[in-house]
């Protein structure tokens, strides 16, 4: 690490801002036994934190990427979770019903940590997180280091959010 956040040329802090504040606040967000579905989990440190926090994880990113998360995520939790983390496809606003369709597939929690780097993807990335907010109970999303967390969930309809 050169002290500026940056890791072999990947920025690193968000996921682990995002990763501190689950370890940190474990009494609010319980994640023992629970499923959690990571959206963009690129190297996997926000899915292998949550995996080691007991929650039963399924992280998620573009095809090319899957083989080194699988990698990290075996790595660094084979043993010592209490679940084996599940790697899967996904690409943002695509085929979402045939490959996440409800109430098949429900979450606890949906994670994201600094997952958007252009604006051309922003669409894309809100259309999948309306589709998993009709199947999850929590949407956490952390961007750029800032971690705000509303002391109530957020309700719309039956599906409650916290937001960060």
């Amino acid at each position: 690490s050169s002290g500026n956040g940056k890791f072999n040329d990947f920025t690193c802090w968000e996921a682990i801002a995002l990763c501190q504040f689950l370890e940190n606040n474990q009494q609010q967000m319980n994640l023992m036994d629970k499923a959690v579905l990571e959206l963009g989990a690129g190297t996997g440190l926000l899915s292998i934190v949550t995996s080691l926090l007991g929650a039963w994880v399924t992280a998620t990113d573009l095809p090319d990427i899957l083989s080194n998360l699988s990698f990290n995520l075996r790595r660094n939790t084979k043993g010592r979770s209490r679940y084996i983390p599940q790697v899967a496809a996904l690409s943002w606003g695509q085929e979402l019903e045939r490959d996440f369709p409800f109430p098949s597939y429900r979450y606890d929690y949906v994670l994201a940590a600094d997952v958007v780097y252009h604006h051309d993807f922003l669409e894309e990335l809100l259309n999948t997180m309306l589709h998993f907010y009709k199947v999850c109970e929590h949407l956490l999303e952390q961007y750029n280091s800032r971690i705000v967390c509303r002391s109530q969930p957020v309700q719309v309809g039956s599906t409650h959010f916290i937001v960060v």
